[in-house]
């Protein structure tokens, strides 16, 4: 049954009452989003706000794309550009920052997804979310679904694809193709290793990941 305009403020509101005290002043189209982001991003989001005014969106966004979370970085990136995201409800500028789509990592479908001219394989979305899932296991199966479909990865599941494409030819039967595969993963491998380690935040993930640096 649809639901109406009522129930649909008072489900907002039962939700609203769940969260910690310090994001209980959100505004309503926004609860369901905050609701499901991760412990961890939630005290993120509480810490930035004792900080300064944050957009609630992009604030959504950050946590989103960012698995190594740090208060001053969000304020830094979620800053508003009006009076802030704590506006009285129904402020018109507050209904322009809804428009943005609230994308956290938690919730599948608030993921942007890949624009329907780009057909993904279920199986290499399927791959893609078992990556995500090893590389970090706190994240809930939705969440890595959501994010295996969304903008962010569009060329790690290229990749994916293509190397399930290529696997799968009749002339993966041949050694040229197989160990000249295996060269291409030896040397990316190498060059992601050197990334990995030239940059401190990339460091500072894997030491929080599912995997390690070999």
């Amino acid at each position: 049954m649809t639901e109406n305009y009522d129930q649909k403020k008072a489900r907002q509101l039962r939700i609203r009452e769940t969260l910690p005290a310090e994001l209980k002043e959100i505004p309503l189209c926004y609860v369901e989003d905050v609701a499901e982001i991760s412990p961890q991003a939630k005290q993120t989001l509480i810490d930035a706000l004792a900080k300064g005014p944050i957009n609630i969106a992009c604030a959504l966004e950050y946590f989103q794309n960012t698995f190594v979370l740090n208060a001053d970085d969000l304020l830094e990136v979620a800053k508003p550009k009006k009076r802030g995201p704590l506006q009285a409800e129904g402020d018109q500028d507050q209904q322009k920052e809804a428009a943005v789509v609230p994308c956290n990592a938690p919730s599948a479908d608030s993921s942007p997804a890949i624009p329907p001219t780009a057909t993904l394989d279920p199986r290499d979305i399927h791959t893609l979310t078992e990556i995500l899932i090893k590389c970090y296991p706190s994240m809930p199966v939705s969440s890595a679904g959501g994010l295996a479909k969304s903008e962010v990865m569009r060329e790690a599941i290229r990749v994916v694809e293509a190397v399930r494409l290529a696997l799968e030819s009749s002339h993966a039967k041949s050694d040229f193709v197989i160990l000249t595969l295996f060269g291409l993963f030896r040397t990316t491998k190498a060059q992601l290793q050197e990334i990995v380690q030239g940059n401190p935040v990339y460091l500072q993930a894997i030491k929080q990941s599912g995997i390690t640096l070999e």
